[in-house]
């Protein structure tokens, strides 16, 4: 079955903190920690890891029961890409002093990719209503901080009214499942949407895969 899935991952770089050579072992190949070695730099450690996490996401809306072992999702920081298995995620990441995002996407997935990230603090100034279900779906700060960054994008992304969306989750047979978009009632499965925070930042990444933008 081909698998079509969108993913993102932040990592705010202040909280992170330098990892540990038990942590390097345990989630990076001998390759990737040849490659973070080269600088002794932890922003390459924590590309790779949101590149993990990005790719995991991407394919698990396909595949369930996918089992997340770090060590098993290589990735490619020259070419730009997660292998696990049979399966390739294309990635691409954003970095500033701050923090680091990543947003990936499989190959049968179509369409533009937008991504967005900002500090908590400033997402929470959004002024856009989160309904009491979105609300459930996360009571601290930051799922409230991402849900008003991802809704804002997806207004400004899909010419919607803001108070027309909501961002929730069906509930799956192991877990939750991947966050869905929902557009005066009715879930939209030509959107894909990812949505991820740490620390003091949270990200969102989506994606439209058809061009017929009537009825949004």
């Amino acid at each position: 079955m081909t698998c079509v899935g969108l993913g993102n991952d932040v990592v705010d770089l202040r909280d992170a903190g330098v990892p540990r050579a038990r942590f390097l072992h345990r989630v990076l190949s001998v390759e990737e920690r040849a490659w973070v070695e080269e600088t002794r730099s932890p922003a390459r450690t924590w590309r790779l890891w949101a590149a993990k996490e990005t790719a995991y996401k991407a394919l698990v809306r396909g595949k369930p029961d996918l089992v997340f072992a770090h060590s098993q999702f290589v990735v490619d920081s020259q070419g730009g890409w997660v292998r696990h298995g049979n399966d390739t995620v294309c990635v691409r990441w954003a970095e500033t002093n701050n923090m680091v995002s990543c947003v990936g996407w499989t190959a049968s997935a179509r369409g533009t990719v937008h991504a967005c990230s900002r500090t908590v603090s400033e997402a929470m100034e959004i002024r856009i209503p989160l309904r009491e279900r979105e609300l459930a779906a996360g009571s601290d700060a930051r799922s409230r901080a991402v849900r008003l960054l991802a809704k804002l994008t997806l207004a400004e992304v899909l010419g919607v009214p803001a108070e027309g969306l909501d961002i929730l989750r069906r509930p799956g047979t192991r877990r939750m499942g991947p966050p869905e978009v929902w557009l005066k009632g009715e879930p939209r499965s030509d959107v894909l949407i990812s949505l991820s925070h740490d620390g003091n930042v949270v990200g969102c990444a989506l994606m439209v895969q058809s061009d017929r933008m009537s009825g949004l």
